[in-house]
């Protein structure tokens, strides 16, 4: 009897263990799930709320490969059909966009959607899959049409090769700019660049205000630089100048000194007086 009771005891115990141990792992489980949705729902980027609004305004049928609703009187519109059609949206909308600011928008428009790709693979819908396939065949094609190679669009982020640069040599980019525009006296548009050039140095303007650079100080910061930064630097002068579509005598004297002192090429100021002067 004593045997017996003490064999229960032990299958008791031993179921207790059992039953603990399976509750261990399907928490353990859970904590992973978890820990996997959390993952999805911590993302966050604008082109993902991008991909989440079209997914909610155009819903896709039980198939997942096409639009239910009619757009422009078209029905069956795929990944290839809704693509072109953003292409379309975007060749219209680009009139409301300065010029000096089409190329940007349409390399961030293609490399936003290129950087949420990986996490719409692993943890999006079909839904979003589709529309975010649909999005880069628009961005893509409308990249193209602007003249910029898609295969090698990264190297054509302009905003990177001047915000790398140190904190004294883009303060001195800055410099130069202001003074250009200051020079006949800065007009709204051109007040518009410069709050676009300041974004694309990663400057605070505060910061700015606050230091002491001159203009021997700027051109000795900007000494030695290599050809893709002097490039893009040449094309912010060209964007200022532009701005309001003179290139004045000021002008011409602080664009050319600014060409010889840090070595720009001497073509930025033939083609500004051919474009602008009159």
């Amino acid at each position: 009897m004593t045997a017996i009771l003490f064999a229960l005891a032990f299958i008791a115990i031993l179921l207790f263990f059992i039953k603990k141990l399976s509750n261990g792992n399907n928490q353990e489980k859970t904590v992973k799930r978890n820990t996997s949705n959390k993952k999805s729902i911590d993302f966050k980027s604008p082109w993902l709320d991008v991909i989440n609004n079209r997914v909610k305004v155009m819903p896709l049928n039980s198939k997942g490969n096409e639009l239910v609703v009619q757009l422009y009187g078209r029905t069956g519109m795929g990944v290839k059909e809704l693509g072109i059609m953003h292409f379309g949206e975007y060749v219209t909308n680009q009139s409301k966009i300065p010029e000096y600011k089409r190329k940007d928008v349409a390399l961030n428009r293609l490399n936003g959607f290129r950087i949420i790709e990986e996490h719409i693979n692993s943890y999006g819908t079909k839904e979003q899959k589709f529309h975010l396939d649909a999005s880069i065949v628009g961005a893509e094609m409308f990249t193209e049409s602007i003249g910029i190679d898609i295969k090698n669009y990264r190297d054509e982020l302009q905003s990177q090769i001047l915000a790398e640069m140190e904190i004294d040599q883009r303060f001195a980019i800055l410099f130069v700019l202001i003074n250009i525009a200051n020079s006949d006296g800065i007009t709204d548009e051109e007040h518009d660049v410069l709050a676009y050039a300041i974004d694309e140095l990663d400057i605070i303007a505060i910061d700015y205000n606050e230091s002491t650079i001159d203009g021997i100080q700027a051109c000795d910061l900007l000494q030695n630089l290599n050809d893709e930064q002097k490039k893009r630097i040449s094309e912010l002068i060209a964007i200022v100048v532009g701005a309001d579509s003179k290139f004045s005598s000021q002008e011409m004297i602080w664009v050319n000194d600014i060409i010889m002192q840090i070595g720009l090429d001497d073509k930025l100021m033939v083609d500004l007086a051919e474009k602008y002067s009159k």
